[in-house]
């Protein structure tokens, strides 16, 4: 009887401990820093025309003031101009990390990535769309917009 209690509490020790490895929370999930900071005529620049008015998107995929690196592994940003406030998303896919997999715009509200096919809702704060692979948002940097000039940064 002694013996059964032990490889019972053996057993569910073992299970407990082990059990936890396999599981991943989307919580858990951090994306690798990148510095940040551009800053961007929008008014002035005709590159950036489709963002001047609200639910315009844009990829940018070389650094506007001539800098080195822009995104995670130098993929770009994509900016999009919501309703009240501008959104700069990394275009790295955080499904497919470490790879480096950029997303594509492809229309002014969603971005795919080419490899595990995600479908990211730029509305939605980058959110995936239902039915994606997807568990995670795109990563966001901080966007601030005033007369005319608009900062991305972290």
């Amino acid at each position: 009887m002694r013996r059964s209690k032990l490889i019972h509490f053996l057993l569910f020790f073992l299970i407990s401990t082990f059990l936890p490895i396999g599981c991943s929370d989307p919580d858990d999930f951090e994306f690798p820093y990148v510095y940040m900071n551009v800053t961007i005529s929008v008014d002035t620049d005709p590159e950036f025309i489709d963002i001047r008015l609200p639910s315009g998107a844009v990829e940018i995929v070389t650094h506007p003031n001539g800098g080195s690196n822009l995104g995670y592994d130098n993929n770009g940003l994509i900016i999009f101009h919501g309703v009240s406030k501008f959104y700069a998303f990394d275009r790295t896919c955080p499904n497919c990390l470490p790879e480096s997999i950029a997303v594509e715009l492809e229309d002014n509200s969603t971005a795919v990535c080419p490899l595990c096919e995600s479908v990211y809702v730029l509305p939605s704060e980058g959110q995936p769309a239902y039915g994606s692979v997807s568990r995670y948002f795109l990563h966001q940097y901080n966007a601030y917009y005033s007369s005319g000039v608009l900062q991305i940064y972290n």
